[in-house]
């Protein structure tokens, strides 16, 4: 229900992590294509697109840090109606503040919601993207079939792939320490019109997950690590905390019965 989604969305927005982080004289920056998961009150959120005079114009010192984050939260546009060429504006506007934020001199905590591969679909994609409309109705799997969404899904990940490189280039120029933590939060759906098999499961629970730290410490992370195990190893690791981790754990709902969960934790052994 809509009602459930926005109980997930609160509880994710005012996690435990931002206030770790925040209680450690961290900024906490939260970058989105849309507002959809975000950290609404992160001392900057950055929505979608800020034009280079605004963003170097207020981008200077600490004092600009309150100016910059409410003006920021004014120019989310609509998702209806917006051509694809907005649409892949906004995912690039997303990329290039992670880089300018990590060369921030105050210690940082940011959070890039960079929405893709899946759909709307704006790389590998022929003709002029600012005559396409985004129409998100049409852009699930719900309204193709398999193989449209493997041919579609595959043409965007070879376009996001090399901005995503540019993004990681950038930010490791940094003269920072940092951690960057490089995570998807679900696999590809050209399942979604019918129930999972077990195909589809790990299909749709496979991750990408790729870590990198300016000191190399990355021993505490393993391959099968899941979300809830990631910044407990990094407190671990570099704040010097204790915590314990949780068993590595996965649950799935399909497109018909969301937030209808069930575990399929053995369905991925050996994968």
């Amino acid at each position: 229900s809509h009602e459930s989604e926005r109980e997930i969305t609160h509880a994710y927005a005012r996690g435990d992590v931002w206030w770790f982080f925040e209680a450690r004289g961290y900024r906490t920056v939260c970058s989105d294509t849309f507002p959809f998961m975000r950290k609404e009150d992160a001392d900057v959120l950055l929505a979608g697109m800020l034009s280079d005079e605004i963003f170097l114009g207020l981008f200077v010192d600490s004092s600009s840090w309150f100016l910059l984050g409410k003006l920021s939260r004014q120019v989310y546009m609509p998702v209806r109606g917006m051509s694809r060429g907005q649409w892949r504006d906004q995912l690039e506007a997303t990329m290039d503040h992670t880089v300018r934020f990590a060369h921030a001199e105050e210690p940082v905590l940011m959070l890039s919601h960079i929405i893709c591969p899946h759909g709307p679909y704006v790389y590998g994609v022929e003709g002029d993207l600012d005559e396409m409309t985004v129409d998100l109705e049409t852009e699930t799997a719900m309204q193709s079939t398999r193989e449209e969404q493997i041919i579609r899904y595959t043409a965007q990940v070879e376009g996001l792939n090399a901005r995503v490189l540019e993004m990681v280039d950038g930010v490791l120029e940094s003269p920072r320490p940092l951690v960057l933590v490089l995570m998807s939060d679900h696999g590809p759906h050209a399942w979604y019109h019918e129930r999972a098999d077990r195909r589809g499961i790990r299909e749709r629970m496979s991750n990408l997950f790729a870590v990198y730290a300016t000191d190399g410490r990355t021993d505490g992370f393993y391959h099968t690590i899941t979300p809830i195990n990631v910044f407990p190893v990094i407190m671990n690791t570099w704040f010097d905390q204790s915590f314990s981790l949780r068993p590595d754990r996965s649950w799935l709902s399909d497109h018909i019965r969301q937030l209808d969960f069930e575990e399929v934790t053995d369905s991925l052994h050996g994968y």
